[in-house]
């Protein structure tokens, strides 16, 4: 009965998007990589919608899901749909991508920027555990500037939990050609954007980003969008100084020596994208 009701689940969203003529993507990002501001920015857009492909988030890997990408396709079968998620290229990625026609978008930052907005996030916004590491906001003084438990530095946790999930990350996704999960549909390839591409130019990288997914715009609604982006409290925009991570770092030696250790066990891969 339940594969039943999934099959004709799929054939009527299959049926009313092929009617609209709608698309659906994937922005599987770094977290603090600006994909809050792109998403939004996606979802201020005429017949755009930001969706969630998720069941749930917390302290559990973000892997997409079936039903909840079914639930959304069909509540906005009228709409092009984007859903933001930190999700690694692996089989189930694959499978879902494939099985409901998703486009993956692929967004990346430099990794010490990142991480260095990782731990003002933790000092203003979140003290839950997240879906690399059990952290929270109570290891560490008021001031930030060490842990109450230990000698460590934020950024030094920083990269210890979590920088191991955002090189997983970067090359499942980098390395998409040979990764053991298999190829996407050429129509479906991934499309690869940065967190410093939309910093120097955004209104270049959206319009790129738009004729990429074939989605029609104009000059007005574009500058409008931007605009209403650079006001908006909702997007959880980052400070968006490019090299302010080598600053921090340079002023935080166990922070670095972590950050050389993880790095050099990789000095086979090609990091240049986010290192």
């Amino acid at each position: 009965m339940k594969s039943l009701i999934l099959k004709t689940l799929k054939n009527l969203i299959i049926y009313r998007r092929g009617e609209t003529g709608r698309q659906s993507f994937l922005l599987a990002c770094m977290d603090k990589s600006g994909s809050s501001w792109i998403s939004r920015g996606f979802d201020k857009m005429p017949n755009c919608k930001q969706v969630s492909f998720v069941p749930a988030h917390g302290a559990r890997e973000q892997e997409i899901d079936t039903w909840s990408i079914n639930y959304m396709l069909f509540k906005f079968s009228n709409l092009n749909t984007i859903a933001q998620t930190h999700v690694k290229y692996n089989v189930n990625t694959r499978n879902c991508l494939i099985r409901h026609g998703i486009r993956p978008i692929v967004l990346t930052r430099n990794i010490k920027d990142q991480l260095v907005s990782l731990v003002d996030h933790w000092r203003k916004e979140s003290s839950d555990p997240m879906y690399s590491a059990y952290i929270e906001r109570s290891y560490f003084n008021e001031e930030f500037t060490e842990s109450s438990v230990s000698s460590s530095s934020p950024l030094e946790y920083a990269v210890i939990l979590h920088a191991p999930w955002l090189l997983n990350f970067y090359l499942s996704w980098k390395k998409y050609d040979s990764n053991p999960a298999g190829k996407l549909p050429d129509h479906l390839k991934p499309i690869y954007i940065t967190y410093e591409d939309f910093v120097d130019n955004p209104y270049e990288s959206f319009s790129s980003l738009f004729r990429k997914l074939n989605l029609s715009f104009n000059d007005n609604e574009l500058q409008s969008l931007i605009s209403d982006l650079g006001s908006s409290k909702k997007t959880r925009k980052n400070v968006g100084i490019k090299g302010r991570g080598e600053m921090e770092f340079s002023k935080d030696e166990k922070a670095t020596h972590a950050l050389n250790r993880l790095l050099n066990l990789y000095q086979h891969e090609d990091l240049s994208g986010i290192c």
